[in-house]
């Protein structure tokens, strides 16, 4: 987004993180930019939801919340939640959900009732299950590399063992060079398929 149109810009929508690339947004630093400039600040909170981000503690004006999803959990409830500290915008925001009919039953408002009492649990849950998951990423992926390793060594004892054979007897080279490349080529295979195996647990 260039200057000028930040500037003619009445309003900034931001997802942060991004669904599903987990991209992030500086909420506090683009709050300060729209301030200098009378811009209002959306932000789609979802993806965080109240328990992981408050995006109004961080400046932005509106918060946005896909309901349907951690808020409410079960799968049961399509809502969505808006959200501001500003009285004048929530009043015409009201107003506009009262003259569109975005009004929710009263049992989608118990379902969401019913669901926020366990959502610091649910997101808790889920963030300490993605951690040991990457962990365990990382730790199969170092695993791997042991393989890399191991190949170093074999390849260093391969050749010792060349060097040592055509010391003892010179007469031999022509003999024993080609295995000693066959059995390089296999070490060397090894290592391979253990650095891919390292890159698809990192990447895959």
């Amino acid at each position: 987004m260039s200057t000028n149109e930040v500037y003619s810009s009445k309003w900034i929508f931001v997802e942060t993180p991004t669904n599903p690339l987990l991209e992030l947004t500086d909420i506090n630093a683009l709050s300060n930019l729209c301030n200098e400039n009378g811009i209002k600040l959306a932000v789609d909170n979802t993806f965080m939801s109240p328990y992981g981000q408050n995006p109004l503690s961080l400046g932005a004006d509106v918060v946005l919340h896909s309901a349907t999803k951690l808020i409410g959990g079960h799968s049961d409830v399509i809502n969505g939640v808006l959200i501001t500290n500003d009285k004048t915008m929530a009043d015409k925001l009201y107003f506009i959900q009262k003259s569109g009919g975005a009004i929710p039953s009263p049992f989608d408002c118990w379902l969401l009732l019913r669901s926020t009492k366990t959502l610091g649990l649910r997101v808790q849950r889920q963030s300490d299950n993605a951690m040991e998951l990457a962990a365990a990423k990382l730790l199969g992926a170092g695993i791997a590399t042991i393989g890399v390793i191991g190949s170093g060594i074999g390849i260093g004892t391969i050749f010792a063992s060349f060097i040592q054979a055509v010391g003892r007897n010179p007469a031999a080279q022509s003999a024993v060079f080609p295995m000693t490349m066959l059995g390089f080529a296999l070490v060397e295979a090894i290592a391979l398929f253990a650095l891919v195996i390292a890159l698809v647990i990192l990447f895959g």
